[in-house]
């Protein structure tokens, strides 16, 4: 009776060879260098450095792109070197229930390091003013916040607002 459980277990070890089971998905592997970022919310008013999260950070030129954890962090499947562009898009991102953060695009030099070397802090413009354009030419409108941030920004008659498909546009200060 123990012949049969031979040919058994021989038959399961000839089966498991190589580099692991055809089980499952073929993913490809992690490469070896990477590029981290890191996202904190920009308010002056908050000592923890809260970590921004659902925000995507990417190279454009090289066509990659992640988004970033709940503490802040974003790791880059890539390893610039030279002198990159990291484009930081928000419309989700937040750090508490209320944000509206902004993203934006920052230039930096990127010797073959693996970290960012400055933190990229990113603006709550939830409480701040605003004035809603519509895409076109402009008539001339200004938006006085003054009082609050003391900006005033004017938008000259003939100026053109908006080229893509937005409705409309909100200027903020």
């Amino acid at each position: 009776m123990k012949t049969p459980r031979l040919w058994i277990g021989l038959l399961l070890l000839t089966g498991c060879t190589g580099e692991g089971s055809d089980i499952g998905p073929d993913l490809p592997n992690l490469p070896d260098a990477s590029y981290r970022v890191l996202l904190r919310h920009a308010d002056e008013t908050d000592t923890n450095l809260l970590g921004v999260s659902s925000a995507t950070v990417s190279i454009p030129a090289r066509g990659v792109h992640a988004t970033s954890l709940r503490d802040g962090r974003v790791d880059l499947a890539t390893r610039p070197s030279g002198r990159t562009v990291l484009s930081i898009d928000a419309p989700f991102a937040s750090a508490v229930t209320g944000d509206q953060l902004v993203g934006y695009s920052v230039a930096v030099d990127a010797p073959g390091f693996d970290e960012a070397p400055f933190v990229c802090f990113l603006p709550d413009v939830s409480t701040s003013a605003g004035l809603a354009l519509n895409p076109g030419v402009q008539g001339g409108s200004t938006l006085d916040d003054s009082a609050t941030s003391g900006a005033v920004v004017t938008i000259p008659p003939g100026s053109v607002v908006g080229t893509g498909t937005a409705m409309s546009v909100t200027m903020r200060t």
